[in-house]
């Protein structure tokens, strides 16, 4: 499996939150803490789940199938850049949960020129890949009610400030004026086509 919620990482980002809402199921090491009562009252009818996708959490598990390989890419923040975990955590979670699926985060730091210049190629090059693999969910009938691009403008992030720069609109911190990079215009095609270009 390219994606599984068996071992730490799965259980960690995954089934420790979802599977008492959804199934009623305490997470292993927590089976003598929750009780039936509890998970009565934590699992509730939800009409989506929504997941934040950014890189695979299987790469670094033991196994050479789950290590990246010599042209392995990453982002400037050190996630693992591959496409491929957007439609399998589609498919996994629809599969095991049976709920629509939106993608609440998905996104990529591109660090532009400190003058504010619009290029931003790692962006949209990021975006096509992922988006398309959201397409090929799609067209094989996994139902996705929406996607979350982080973000519209360069912001704050809890692990790095102001440093890492996921807009889609460069923000210059000292002026407050609001730049559109190229990838701006780029994410507008896909939404005026809805994907078609993609």
């Amino acid at each position: 499996e390219y994606l599984t919620f068996e071992g730490p990482r799965g259980m960690t980002y995954n089934g420790i939150y979802a599977d008492p809402i959804f199934l009623k199921k305490a997470p292993e090491y927590m089976a003598d803490t929750l009780s039936t009562e509890d998970l009565e009252r934590i699992a509730q009818p939800l009409d989506y789940l929504g997941i934040n996708v950014y890189q695979p959490m299987n790469h670094g598990l033991p196994g050479k199938e789950n290590e990246p390989g010599p042209d392995a890419e990453y982002t400037s923040i050190g996630y693992l850049i591959d496409e491929r975990c957007m439609y399998w955590s589609i498919r996994l979670f629809h599969e095991r949960y049976h709920v629509p699926i939106m993608v609440t985060e998905n996104g990529v730091p591109d660090n532009v020129a400190e003058d504010g210049s619009p290029i931003d190629n790692i962006r949209a090059d990021f975006l096509r890949r992922y988006l398309g693999s959201m397409k090929r969910a799609l067209g094989e009938g996994y139902p996705v009610i929406g996607y979350q691009l982080w973000s519209l403008m360069d912001n704050f992030e809890w692990h790095s400030g102001y440093d890492d720069r996921f807009g889609l609109v460069y923000v210059d911190y000292r002026t407050m004026e609001r730049i559109p990079k190229d990838s701006a215009a780029w994410y507008a095609e896909v939404i005026r086509t809805n994907g078609e270009n993609l």
